[in-house]
């Protein structure tokens, strides 16, 4: 049922959500965040612009199932698609253990299964009806959305899954309207909003009164820096090394976890492949690592290779001879800098071959002003180069 329900989730969902889609990674979301942090730190405009970063309570668990079959309907799934899918998630049931022994099962009245390989896809169809909620109040003039270029796309929200981002100019009757929808969405799908570990984050421009009169009356707190956003550092300022210290210790603590007595040198050189290219790969798809982020993770790499984790051991060859590939007499491990290139590479190509996802037209809009991006002047480049080394991510 999954197989066969993936290849129409494009025409379903819309441009804001990211998760589970076809052709859509989660580093789309995590670029045109990054932008929108750069953008509204650089604005100068009085009205200022504000970004609510929404968490949603126990999502899965509490959707509504007669909200989610009234989702389905409208998406046009067939009648019997629907009820199929329906009883596919009302058919469970649930038993509790206390103390050893095995009460007797209920049948839960709402939620998505977590595990469940067709959960996120219902869930994301779910999140729609909040998106084109959004879109409506855009469209009929209440909701005021931010604009990153003066003719770029207007950016309302960006849904991944239960993260939830909504945009809007900072004013208190945007506050009330943006209050007012995930209400109303609540009250129907039943997914409620954790004002506890909600945030709100304002562009330097905007008035002390009026950033103390719209956390008040949405109770949730003020924020100077968002932090991490699905797993993305959101940088706030030209990129340091301290901005990727967890990157360092997360490598360290994997590669300190295996015993050096435990493997010989291939067996670390395997651990290193493992970790080099599952650990910072995940953050150099949208970062351009500072030289000495880079410049520690190979010295770790090679470290571990040699001396495992004693300080006995000698490095029998260079470091260059041993990143070469396997074809030229390497042992092909890559250095960090050299994968950080490849993964931004990639960037580039995705803004050729896909010109019409939102990501591409805000980087186009912002930057290129529609030229070709392998076809733009030196100063339009130089431009961008000096933008994205303050934090921005990029090719």
């Amino acid at each position: 049922m999954v197989n066969r329900l993936r290849p129409f989730l494009n025409q379903i969902v819309g441009p804001f959500q990211s998760s589970f889609l076809p052709g859509k990674g989660t580093t789309d979301n995590a670029i045109i965040f990054q932008e929108a942090i750069h953008s509204m730190r650089k604005s100068k405009r009085k009205k200022g612009d504000m970004v609510f970063k929404i968490d949603l309570e126990k999502a899965y668990d509490n959707v509504r199932w007669d909200f989610l079959q009234f989702c389905l309907q409208r998406s046009g799934f067939p009648l019997i698609t629907t009820k199929l899918i329906m009883f596919c998630v009302s058919s469970s049931s649930l038993t509790i253990l206390w103390n050893g022994c095995r009460l007797p099962s209920f049948t839960p009245i709402r939620g998505l299964r977590q595990g469940d390989p067709l959960s996120p896809y219902l869930f994301v169809v779910c999140m729609e009806c909040l998106s084109q909620a959004i879109i409506k109040a855009v469209d009929d003039g209440y909701w005021k959305p931010v604009r990153l270029s003066k003719n770029g796309p207007p950016l309302s929200h960006l849904f991944f899954a239960d993260d939830v981002l909504l945009f809007s100019k900072a004013t208190n009757s945007q506050a009330l309207k943006i209050a007012t929808i995930l209400t109303r969405s609540a009250s129907c799908s039943g997914l409620k909003v954790n004002i506890t570990k909600s945030k709100v984050f304002f562009s330097p421009s905007t008035l002390q009164g009026k950033i103390n009169t719209i956390v008040t009356n949405t109770s949730i707190n003020r924020t100077h820096s968002l932090e991490k956003y699905i797993g993305f550092p959101m940088m706030h300022g030209r990129l340091q090394r301290r901005d990727f210290e967890f990157l360092e210790e997360k490598i360290s603590q994997r590669l300190a976890s295996w015993k050096h007595n435990f493997l010989n040198k291939a067996g670390r050189m395997t651990l290193v492949k493992s970790v080099l290219n599952s650990i910072p790969n995940y953050y150099m798809q949208v970062a351009w690592l500072p030289q000495s982020t880079c410049d520690s993770i190979d010295r770790m790499a090679r470290n571990f290779l040699w001396k495992g984790t004693s300080n006995k051991g000698i490095h029998l060859v260079g470091w260059d001879k041993i990143t070469k590939p396997k074809k030229l007499g390497g042992l092909g491990i890559r250095k960090a800098r050299e994968a950080n290139t490849y993964l931004l590479g990639k960037l580039v190509w995705s803004m050729h071959q896909n010109c019409d996802t939102l990501w591409v037209q805000v980087l186009r809009h912002k930057y290129l002003n529609d030229d070709m991006f392998l076809t733009i002047t030196k100063k339009i480049w130089r431009y961008y180069m000096e933008c994205y080394h303050e934090g921005s991510p990029g090719p």
